[in-house]
């Protein structure tokens, strides 16, 4: 049974990071037919469903390994670098397009990556809890400004963005085993898939 739920995890989590590729190649699309002075957005998001895609794929690569063993620890750090610098590009869209913040966040997202580069495995892991913290907070933060401040449709599509990232975040949540399983006594990987792949597929859809 347990063999079976790792192969239903693995494969939705296989095809997610398909989804997200095609997401990315849709945005590229559709930059191509838009003007010059928002072409930089949509080529910022595809560059971000790429990255994520690529975090799938050296996430399920350590799912293979032995835990702490070099390689699954080469490619989870692979792997938190790479969603690490898709939060921050996110950022980058939000403070050039929506809020004039001088690219505060996305400087503070730019350290957290690079602390995580040079640390070493046990205290990137402990950083990372961190700075996932620190940039979701601000994404939300630049979200809830925007719906605060923007009128009508605006308005209404940052407080959609807003829940698919909490949709997003619970997914994320639900696929850690070290959070969830002492908690609820199963594994909810399965779940935090579904989760994370209607969260950011509802995000990337909203933005295109």
């Amino acid at each position: 049974m347990a063999d079976e739920l790792f192969w239903a995890e693995f494969g939705i989590k296989a095809i997610f990071a398909g989804f997200l590729i095609c997401m990315g190649l849709l945005a590229i699309r559709k930059s191509g037919k838009i003007e010059q002075e928002r072409r930089f957005f949509f080529i910022g998001i595809a560059i971000f469903a790429f990255m994520s895609s690529v975090t799938r794929i050296f996430f399920l690569v350590s799912d293979f390994q032995v835990e702490f063993s070099e390689i699954y620890n080469l490619f989870w750090k692979l792997a938190s670098i790479a969603s690490l610098a898709a939060l921050i590009l996110i950022a980058i869209l939000i403070e050039t397009y929506f809020v004039k913040t001088r690219y505060i966040f996305t400087s503070i997202g730019a350290f957290g990556v690079i602390i995580i580069i040079f640390a070493d495995v046990i205290l990137a892991r402990q950083l990372m809890v961190v700075f996932y913290l620190i940039i979701g907070v601000e994404i939300f933060s630049l979200y809830a400004y925007v719906a605060i401040k923007s009128p009508g449709t605006i308005r209404s599509k940052a407080l959609l963005m807003i829940v698919s990232i909490i949709i997003f975040t619970l997914g994320i949540l639900l696929d850690s085993e070290s959070i969830m399983q002492p908690l609820v006594g199963f594994d909810t990987g399965i779940i935090g898939a579904i989760c994370m792949w209607i969260g950011l597929g509802a995000y990337l859809k909203l933005n295109l």
